[in-house]
């Protein structure tokens, strides 16, 4: 293993003082323990943050760090070709939203704390949101919302 490489699980792999998340919440579902070992910490510290803007509306995770398996199963199951998801590299969560004030809430919280890249599906009822933008080291454009 070189440095980098240690220097990357050491980041990962310590465990972190959230406020309004449990860091199991962001787990991939066919792996326990995966958020700990995978999910970035600025992002996460970020939602959080925003959490805390967000007027009392909850942010439930419906998807959060996905292993390249969870990432293929998804996009097959919609009939699309798969994508690169930010979500591969612990950059990403969706958040459930059904209502109009929630989305608004979670958006405006988002925007907030400095997410600059914000998906919004009506149809699922979720939020995606990530910071995988060159703003943030990411390879994505940043500000941009986009609509599922």
């Amino acid at each position: 293993m070189t440095a980098k490489a240690a220097s990357a699980v050491v980041k990962t792999n310590a465990r972190m003082n959230l406020k309004y998340f449990n860091i199991e919440e962001f787990d991939s579902p066919d792996y326990q323990g995966s958020a700990v070992l995978h999910m970035d910490r600025d992002f996460l510290r970020m939602l959080d943050t925003a959490r805390g803007y967000s007027n009392g509306t909850p942010f439930k995770i419906t998807s959060g760090y996905r292993t390249p398996e969870k990432n293929r199963a998804i996009y097959k199951n919609l009939g699309k070709p798969e994508i690169k998801s930010s979500h591969l590299y612990g950059r990403a969560a969706d958040i459930q939203a059904t209502t109009s004030r929630d989305r608004f809430n979670i958006v405006n919280a988002l925007i907030k704390a400095g997410f600059n890249r914000i998906g919004i599906s009506g149809k699922s009822g979720f939020i995606h949101v990530d910071n995988d933008s060159d703003q943030y080291g990411g390879q994505k454009s940043s500000d941009v919302i986009w609509i599922y």
